[in-house]
């Protein structure tokens, strides 16, 4: 940074971009070219002047040193910085066997399979279902309609009633 010799409001919204840009990238482990995207958004946002959405800090040619910077500093490093900043996540395994399971489940829940039933039986029996939960929303349309039909007719016997001198 202090090759790049900026003032010191410039260094400083240098180093909180840098800063930024960083803990985005070990929060939420973005790959190198996301992680590059989303700097070169910040850089812009404080390279154009418009308040309130941006301030011009930086000009194009301090924008392109930093770009170069950045790429030859924290680009070139940064599966390191991604290794040595994030944290570890760790995992505890159980390991059980198959048969123990087996053994601890409710003999009840567990029919012979002579019981089953078959496909055509398990179809019939889908297709039952389904036409009852048809019949019963045509039902229910049906008296959707019914009511709003009687709200309709009252409203116009209402309507009616006071038209009348």
């Amino acid at each position: 940074g202090e090759s790049l010799q900026f003032a010191d409001d410039k260094m400083s919204g240098l180093f909180s971009i840098v800063k930024e840009t960083h803990l985005t990238a070990t929060e939420q482990r973005l790959q190198i070219d996301k992680s590059f995207a989303a700097f070169k958004d910040l850089l812009l946002m404080h390279s154009v002047q418009r308040p309130p959405y941006s301030t011009g800090l930086f000009t194009l040619g301090e924008m392109k040193t930093i770009l170069n910077w950045m790429l030859d500093s924290y680009y070139r490093h940064y599966k390191l910085y991604q290794y040595a900043f994030t944290d570890r996540v760790l995992m505890s395994v159980t390991q059980t066997h198959p048969m123990d399971i087996v053994e601890t489940m409710d003999q009840a829940l567990m029919q012979p399979l002579c019981d089953a039933m078959t496909e055509e039986q398990h179809m019939e029996l889908v297709s039952e279902e389904q036409r009852k939960l048809e019949e019963a929303a045509r039902e229910q349309a049906e008296a959707d309609a019914a009511a709003a039909e009687a709200e309709r007719q009252a409203r116009l016997r209402e309507e009616y009633i006071a038209a009348v001198p």
